[in-house]
């Protein structure tokens, strides 16, 4: 309930929503840096359906190379933390579906996610084989308790809530599982490319807003990685572990 403070606010034109004001603010008490005022969540799902997209336009589905190598980095994290890669995977905002494709060649036997464009469901179907379903990752709510590692990677930053979303998510798997999540880090403003302030970005993390988030969303981060030179912008890596013994989900 704490009040925004402004930092910036503009009028935008966007495509298929005509001219809407977006600004960034700082939230005092948590100090997480965020967007605000922002579109309502049915514009931007709009915005998302219409609009965004995130399937390698121009490249006949395939990843630039640097995400290649991201998913390489992602990999041998996983492995260095948790000694394998777990069995059973699932991804919250899985895109096209290379991500998954990576980490079912790495050693998974179960992949799957979810993600609300269509033609990304399609891609995932069509050049990897893989089932993901169509929707969003706050509406997701398959409680099966069975997904050995949760992928977030690039999708908190796209969330209203969070918090909210992580203490869902950890409905889908046991005590004890495993979250690997990276978002863009809002640390040495010098590497940020233009357009660093994006419409899709809702919020914007230090290192220490992060943690903060995921212990709050109820997992216990265990490894922590920043990379200013691995992408177009810094990023940040986290593993984090379910707690266990926590009331915080027992209905």
């Amino acid at each position: 309930g704490n009040e925004i403070e402004a930092l910036i606010c503009n009028d935008w034109p966007l495509p298929g929503l005509g001219t809407r004001p977006i600004g960034f603010g700082i939230c005092p008490s948590s100090g997480l840096v965020l967007q605000s005022p922002t579109l309502e969540p049915a514009d931007l799902a709009t915005y998302y359906q219409n609009t965004a997209t995130y399937i390698n336009p121009g490249r006949a589905g395939k990843p630039r190379e640097a995400k290649v190598r991201g998913l390489t980095r992602l990999l041998q994290i996983t492995e260095q933390c948790l000694g394998k890669i777990p069995e059973r995977v699932f991804q919250g905002g899985c895109s096209d579906g290379y991500t998954l494709h990576r980490f079912k060649e790495a050693g998974a036997n179960y992949v799957t996610g979810v993600d609300p464009c269509d033609s990304a469901h399609s891609v995932a179907k069509e050049l990897y084989g893989i089932e993901t379903e169509i929707g969003t990752l706050e509406d997701y709510s398959r409680a099966t308790a069975d997904i050995d590692l949760l992928l977030l990677t690039h999708v908190l930053e796209h969330l209203y809530e969070p918090v909210d979303v992580l203490r869902n998510c950890s409905k889908l798997q046991k005590e004890g599982a495993w979250a690997l999540i990276e978002v863009p880090l809002l640390e040495r403003p010098e590497l940020f490319p233009p357009g660093w302030l994006a419409l899709e970005h809702l919020n914007y993390f230090t290192e220490e807003t992060l943690l903060e988030t995921i212990t709050l969303g109820g997992y216990e981060p265990i490894y922590v990685g920043k990379y200013f030179t691995v992408d177009i912008y810094p990023v940040i890596t986290v593993v984090a572990q379910k707690k266990t013994g926590c009331s915080l989900f027992q209905s």
